[in-house]
C-alpha cells in the first residue's frame, strides 16, 4: 500500500466516522493506518517500498520518498516483511525509518519460509534493541504462500510463535515480557483454538494480510453484495452482522 491507497483508506476513516456520528453511535475508534514493505512471496524478486506497485530492486531514496508521503497522510505502522532481502538492505530500511520517525511503529513480519529459528530468535534481538517498545512481531506461518486454507500453515504459525515465546519471553523474561505478538488469522478460523489448546500466549489475531485473506473473503462478499443500497441502517445492520461473526471468532 503506497501513499495513493493510504489516501484512498484515511477518506474511508473520515467517512465512517461521519457516519458513526450520524447514526448515533458510540464514540469512533479511528484505527492504525498501517502499510507494507518488502518482498511478500519467497518466489518473487519484487520489492514494495511502501508502494502500490513493486520495484525491481531497492532504492532507498525512493522508499523514504514514500515513507515521508505516507506519514503525512497518516501512517502510523509499518510492516516489514523480510523474505530474502539482504540483511544490508533490510539494516538501511530500519534505520531509515528509526531516523525519519521514532514514533512510527514496526511490525515485523516473522516465518520460517527461509531462515533458521536462530537466526529469527537474534533478528528479533537486534530490532528490539532498534525499536525498543515500538516493535510489534506478527507471526505468519506461511500465510504468503498462494496455497488452500490448510492446517498445516495454521500449526507453522503456532510453532514459530511457541519457539520465540520460549527463546525470548520466557528465558529473557524481564526485557522481552511485553513484547507485542500477534498470530495471523487468516490462514484459517481455528488459530485461536489450536493456540489456546497448545498453551500458547499472544497478544492478538491479525487479520487481512496479503494473499492470505481467507477468513476475512465472507465481509468482502457480502459487503459488495448490499454497497448498491447506499442506506446507513442496511449497513449498520451489515457492521453488526459482521461485528458477531468476529465476537465468535474470538472465542473460538
Amino acid at each position: 500500500m503506497g501513499p495513493s491507497s493510504l489516501r484512498l483508506a484515511e477518506g474511508a476513516l473520515k467517512k465512517a466516522e461521519e457516519q458513526s456520528k450520524e447514526l448515533n453511535l458510540d464514540k469512533f475508534e479511528k484505527p492504525y493506518l498501517k502499510a507494507s514493505i518488502g518482498l511478500f512471496n519467497a518466489d518473487e524478486e519484487d520489492i514494495f517500498l511502501l508502494s502500490d506497485k513493486p520495484s525491481k530492486e531497492f532504492s532507498n531514496s525512493f522508499f523514504i520518498n514514500n515513507l515521508e508521503k505516507s506519514i503525512d497522510i497518516g501512517l502510523k505502522i509499518v510492516e516489514v516483511h523480510p523474505g530474502n532481502l539482504d540483511e544490508d538492505i533490510l539494516q538501511e530500511i530500519f534505520e531509515s525509518i528509526l531516523n525519519l520517525n521514532k514514533e512510527i511503529l514496526v511490525s515485523l513480519n516473522v516465518n520460517r519460509l527461509s531462515r533458521s529459528n536462530a537466526h529469527l530468535v537474534n533478528r528479533i534481538k537486534s530490532l528490539f534493541d532498534l525499536f525498543g517498545e515500538k516493535l510489534i512481531l506478527k507471526i505468519d506461518g506461511a500465510t504468503n504462500l498462494e496455497e488452500e486454507d490448510t492446517y498445516h500453515n495454521t500449526i507453522q504459525t503456532i510453532a514459530t510463535a511457541d519457539i520465540i515465546n520460549k527463546d525470548l519471553k520466557m528465558k529473557e523474561k524481564r526485557k522481552y515480557k511485553k513484547l507485542p505478538l500477534l498470530l495471523s488469522g487468516d490462514i484459517n478460523r481455528k488459530t485461536a483454538a489450536l493456540a489456546k489448546l497448545c498453551e500458547i500466549s499472544y497478544n492478538g489475531i491479525s487479520l487481512g494480510d496479503h494473499k492470505s485473506n481467507h477468513y476475512l473473503k465472507f465481509i468482502d462478499e457480502r459487503i459488495d453484495a448490499n454497497i448498491a443500497h447506499k442506506n446507513l441502517k442496511v449497513d449498520l445492520e451489515l457492521v453488526h452482522s459482521l461485528k458477531k461473526e468476529l465476537e465468535h471468532y474470538k472465542k473460538l
